[in-house]
């Protein structure tokens, strides 16, 4: 039988149910005999997410008998824990964000956090008011705002996390979608309370520091997949100074749909060059060929 920490390990390397390689009776009879409560807890927690991303591309048994192993493991896992966030608690903390920009600063703390919250309010799209600061869509796009629409966040998250793929392709799709759609094409920031402001300090390197001669230079020759790329990497010494800046309590809603479309247009260029080159897992393709059909919507509007 295969012990349920060297199962919780492989898991944590694998992006499908099949990349385990072990069977399915044997991962249901880890499962079920694993007796420390954290290992337990945090195997059922990536094993129902593996099965919940091969359930977004396409890779679950179609049609499986209802007794298979596979939907024991589906049933235990669904049995024993909630994924992929507990949304009634989420809500009910509601009065501590005042804008859905505030509540976007506090998710991406955490890379993983914020992917699978944002996986978790999305079916709510239509159900949550477009006022709520919960709504899917201002959340989203307020956190694309706060990373800059930033094309290489994407794909660092891509390369990265695993609920990346899931939620990128989710969101592609209701983008696409006739139904929800609108709620993307007319999102406005709500407005947010006055704030008042705080003075915090950042350092900031001096003239001195971008002009001086670099120390040590280095020349670094990185193979990826088929490809040879060279860097140049010159150290300088670094003098910074404090420099006051004034934040608001209250962070302003500023996202903007035009922007992420904007971006999708840039993640589809750079998804084609990495698939070309094979620096990306294959299955991207389906963002890809999603990318195709959202820039069919949108980039001639």
């Amino acid at each position: 039988m295969v012990d349920g920490y060297d199962l919780l390990i492989k898991a944590q390397f694998s992006e499908t149910m099949d990349a385990l390689e072990f069977n399915l009776e044997d991962v249901l009879e880890s499962i079920e005999a694993e007796k420390r409560f954290d290992v337990r807890e945090r195997l059922l927690e990536r094993i129902a997410f593996l099965i919940y991303q091969d359930s977004n591309f396409g890779l679950l048994p179609i049609n499986a008998p209802t007794e298979s192993v596979s939907s024991c493991i589906n049933r235990l896992c669904k049995s024993t824990f909630s994924f992929p966030i507990d949304l009634p608690n989420l809500l009910e903390f509601s009065f501590a964000y005042p804008s859905s920009a505030c509540l976007a600063e506090k998710l991406l703390d955490s890379d993983e956090r914020f992917l699978t919250s944002i996986l978790a309010l999305l079916p709510l799209i239509e159900s949550l008011d477009r006022s709520s600061v919960f709504h899917p869509v201002s959340v989203f796009l307020e956190s694309i705002h706060l990373i800059n629409y930033d094309c290489e966040v994407l794909i660092d998250w891509l390369n990265s996390e695993l609920a990346a793929s899931s939620l990128i392709l989710r969101v592609l799709k209701s983008n696409c979608n006739v139904t929800t759609r609108q709620f993307w094409t007319n999102y406005k920031p709500a407005k947010t309370p006055p704030s008042t402001y705080t003075t915090t300090f950042r350092d900031e390197p001096t003239i001195k520091s971008a002009t001086s001669k670099p120390i040590i230079s280095l020349k670094i020759i990185e193979i990826v997949g088929d490809q040879e790329m060279t860097k140049n990497l010159n150290l300088r010494a670094i003098e910074t100074k404090k420099v006051a800046t004034k934040k608001p309590k209250i962070l302003k809603n500023s996202g903007k749909f035009e922007k992420w479309i904007e971006m999708v247009l840039e993640l589809r260029a750079r998804l084609r060059r990495l698939l070309a080159a094979n620096l990306v897992a294959k299955k991207l393709d389906l963002i890809l060929k999603w990318c195709d059909k959202f820039c069919d919507i949108f980039d001639n509007e």
